[in-house]
């Protein structure tokens, strides 16, 4: 079945569902608490509870804000969409998630509502109870020195993380949505399992790369980000940090893992499509504004998506209310 008229097949299923989310659990259990998603629409909603501690969720919904309970301890998300997208805001705590995209937070100790641009959404999620993981650590873990508590201090209350769906830093999560019924949960522990050591790995790395980092390079980092819009030419870069500009250009790229150049332009990347993901700026202004991150080729290739999603949007909102009408003409 083609993406188009997989898409068709999805909207056309949660068209037909009452409203609400349709709740199934696997195994049932009439002692869970109730699901951590509501919605102003319809959709489906399935729990698999892993192991202790450890629930996997896939939800589908169709309408236009989904209602994400708040946490009454520390909760770790890694969340991964196939279609659509989901919005909080800015304030809210929680990344964007769009389809594609893996993102790694924990969830907010309050309410929190998420808005749907595309009016549908596809999704899974590992939800891990941080003290349930760290009083009952899965076997499989012994040795590996992986800490609910860390995990829980760096995404929890630090800062959220977003990955593509293939970054190698992650397990394979996109793979779970097409698996066999019967096969989802054995499938879901060993991606579980695999999260949970790829985030302790990253936190391990991520300290040792910030110990092993010369606070010159974090200077001249810090500097750079300040002044992302604008050209600063390396010799001016190198007489500012009394430095020759070989020995900054060797000593930044043995810091970061990255050339000057190559670190600037995936920050400017990064906030050119903040621009598309977060405002309702026209694509004119959208490609002014990304041009004056001095990219010409991605600015380009930036407005080209912002075409192909709006358009794609305005296909799903047309097929849903089609869809709509012809459910209530039956």
């Amino acid at each position: 079945m083609t993406a188009p008229a997989e898409r068709d097949a999805l909207l056309e299923r949660l068209a037909g569902l009452p409203a609400g989310f349709t709740l199934r659990r696997c195994p049932a259990r009439a002692d869970e608490a109730p699901p951590a998603l509501e919605t102003d629409g319809r959709g489906e909603l399935e729990l698999h509870a892993l192991l202790p501690g450890v629930t996997l969720a896939y939800w589908a919904v169709l309408g236009g804000t989904v209602r994400l309970a708040g946490a009454r301890r520390p909760a770790l998300i890694a969340a991964c969409c196939r279609r659509g997208s989901l919005r909080c805001a800015p304030d809210g705590g929680l990344p964007a998630l769009d389809a594609g995209t893996i993102a790694i937070c924990g969830q907010p100790d309050c309410p929190r509502t998420l808005t749907l641009p595309d009016g549908v959404c596809e999704g899974l999620a590992l939800r891990f109870d941080c003290p349930s993981l760290a009083a009952q650590p899965p076997a499989l873990l012994d040795g590996a020195h992986v800490s609910p508590a860390a995990l829980a201090a760096r995404f929890c209350g630090g800062p959220p993380a977003v990955f593509p769906a293939g970054s190698p830093a992650l397990p394979p999560l996109m793979a779970l949505f097409d698996l066999p019924e019967a096969l989802r949960p054995a499938y879901g522990r060993l991606r579980a399992l695999e999260t949970l050591l790829c985030l302790h790995r990253l936190l391990h790395d991520g300290a040792q790369q910030a110990a092993q980092r010369p606070a010159a390079m974090e200077a001249v980092h810090a500097y750079l980000m300040e002044h992302l819009d604008q050209r600063i030419p390396i010799d001016a870069l190198a007489r500012r940090f009394l430095m020759n500009p070989t020995t900054l250009k060797a000593a930044f790229k043995a810091a970061y893992g990255a050339s000057l150049a190559a670190h600037i332009r995936a920050h400017r990347m990064e906030r050119a499509a903040a621009l598309l993901r977060g405002t309702d700026q026209s694509v004119a202004a959208i490609a002014s504004a990304a041009t004056r991150f001095a990219m010409s080729s991605s600015a380009r290739w930036l407005c080209q998506s912002a075409v192909m999603r709006r358009a794609n949007r305005t296909m799903t909102n047309t097929a849903t209310s089609r869809i709509t009408q012809h459910h209530r003409v039956g």
